[in-house]
């Protein structure tokens, strides 16, 4: 499997496959993984029997199941709901699209993608083109 390890995953690893390949103590390996023995030959079993990968958590590296998708969002506004304010997009979305955001998050998906909202102060606005202003001139300089 195509997994990513973490430091403890490896150092978990290492320990177990000490045990079962050198006959090391499963008593220190306990202490060392902070787990009980009964836990430890759990671990020994699954080592055994399906290799280091059962060793891992199996929801590592997914997605979680109540993420957002910001995409999804920031398009809906660009092509649906694009002169709503960001309180009366949040309360839309929520009503049409069954898609509960706050108007903070909401907020920050306009960051994100240097969008402003339609009732922007003339201060935000000309932040944000100074802001462009100096990624333009960064882009033209890097090479």
């Amino acid at each position: 499997m195509n997994r990513r390890y973490t430091l403890m995953d490896y150092d978990k690893i290492a320990i177990i496959k000490d045990v079962v390949e050198n006959g090391k103590s499963k008593r220190a390996a306990a202490v060392k993984l902070c787990r009980s023995l009964r836990s430890v030959n759990r671990m020994i079993k699954l080592y055994t029997e399906k290799g280091p990968d059962a060793l891992i958590h199996g929801n590592t590296a997914r997605k979680p199941v109540n993420a957002l998708d910001y995409a999804l969002i920031f398009n809906l506004y660009e092509n649906l709901y694009y002169d709503f304010t960001m309180t009366h997009l949040s309360e839309i979305l929520k009503e049409r699209e069954h898609i509960t955001v706050s108007e903070a998050t909401i907020r920050n998906i306009f960051k994100e993608n240097d969008t402003l909202s339609v009732k922007a102060r003339r201060k935000t606005k000309r932040a944000l083109k100074r802001k462009l202003a100096a990624q333009a001139k960064l882009s033209v300089f890097v090479f």
